[in-house]
C-alpha cells in the first residue's frame, strides 16, 4: 500500500531503521571519546608535571592508542605535536630509541591556523 518507491514496510520499520544507525554512530563517537579520555590519562600518568620524554613502548605497554587525539600542533620547523586535550606529544629519536617528547599546550600555541585548503589553491 502506498507509494510504489517506499523504501520501508511501516512507519514503526522506518523509525527502527533510523534508530539503529543513530545508535551505531554514537556508538563509533563514545568508543573515540573513549579511547582519546584513555589517552589523555596515559600521557597524564607518564608525565605528571606536563614536560618529559618517555619510550614509545612504555606508552604502547600502557594501551597508548597513536591514531586517536584532539587536536594538533605544528610548529615553523615543520614538528607535530599530536594533543589530546592539554597534553600532547612528538615523536623523537634519542640515543637510537623511539620517544614521546611529552609537553602541556602552551598559550602561544593558541596563534596556530591550520588551513586543510592551503595547497589546494
Amino acid at each position: 500500500m502506498g507509494r510504489t518507491d517506499k523504501k520501508f514496510c511501516s512507519p514503526t520499520c522506518r523509525y527502527a531503521y533510523n534508530n539503529e544507525i543513530l545508535s551505531q554512530r554514537y556508538f563509533t563517537k563514545a568508543t573515540h571519546e573513549k579511547i582519546i579520555n584513555k589517552n589523555y590519562k596515559i600521557l597524564r600518568t607518564l608525565c605528571p608535571h606536563g614536560k618529559g620524554t618517555v619510550r614509545r613502548t612504555t606508552a604502547e605497554e600502557m594501551g597508548y592508542n597513536f591514531k586517536f587525539f584532539s587536536s594538533f600542533y605544528r610548529t615553523q620547523k615543520r614538528k607535530t605535536y599530536f594533543f589530546c586535550f592539554d597534553l600532547g606529544y612528538t615523536p623523537i629519536i634519542d640515543n637510537g630509541y623511539e620517544k614521546m617528547l611529552i609537553v602541556s599546550w602552551q598559550k602561544y600555541m593558541d596563534n596556530f591556523h591550520f588551513d586543510p585548503w592551503k595547497g589546494m589553491r
